[in-house]
């Protein structure tokens, strides 16, 4: 398989995304969800993510959403790695990005080329349980316009972090409140993308 073939181009242009899913823009190749894994160095992650997320939605929504792994040319070349996985994945879309970089447009970029009417993102370094997915699906299903994972809900935490990462988490919280104290201030988990 020739990588630069497999490769999903790039969009280009303004960092936004359509106000209309698919589906409802005349779409016929449109599934119910697209996840967004955005990625930098994450080769010796992305094989499990990708297993473990389409294990998961293969039970909950089979066929019917797509994986899009928009890698920042990683130089650990994860992204080669998530193209060698398309046989296996056939929900698996890759975009290697070469001229732009962050995480924010990452995930903007992805959802410019999704096909799903649910749009989602989830880091690509298995930090955040998979498993949570079906449950933000399901708020989704029962009427959700939004549905976002917490740290600071019940059976959330981050038990994981060292003390300098729980500080730096809480600190930038609290800079936040002290910024945009409306904006901030009206959620409960600020950091949580």
């Amino acid at each position: 398989m020739n990588p630069a073939k497999s490769l999903f181009p790039v969009p280009s242009g303004c960092l936004q995304i359509s106000k209309l899913p698919p589906a409802l823009m005349g779409s016929s190749n449109s599934v119910r969800f697209s996840l967004v894994i955005p990625t930098y160095n994450e080769c010796a992650n992305i094989k499990s993510i990708v297993k473990i997320l389409s294990q998961l939605l293969d039970e909950y929504i089979p066929q019917n959403y797509e994986l899009i792994v928009v890698d920042d040319d990683s130089p650990d070349r994860t992204w080669e790695t998530a193209l060698s996985l398309i046989p296996e994945y056939s929900q698996l879309r890759v975009m290697r990005r070469q001229y732009e970089r962050g995480l924010s447009s990452a995930v903007i970029r992805g959802w410019q080329v999704a096909r799903g009417q649910v749009l989602g993102v989830i880091d690509g370094d298995l930090q955040h349980p998979p498993h949570i997915l079906l449950q933000l699906l399901s708020s989704i299903e029962e009427g959700a316009d939004l549905a976002v994972a917490s740290r600071h809900v019940e059976g959330g935490g981050v038990s994981s972090w060292n003390f300098i990462r729980r500080f730096l988490s809480r600190g930038a919280q609290l800079m936040g409140l002290i910024l945009l104290p409306g904006v901030v201030g009206r959620v409960s988990d600020p950091m949580s993308g």
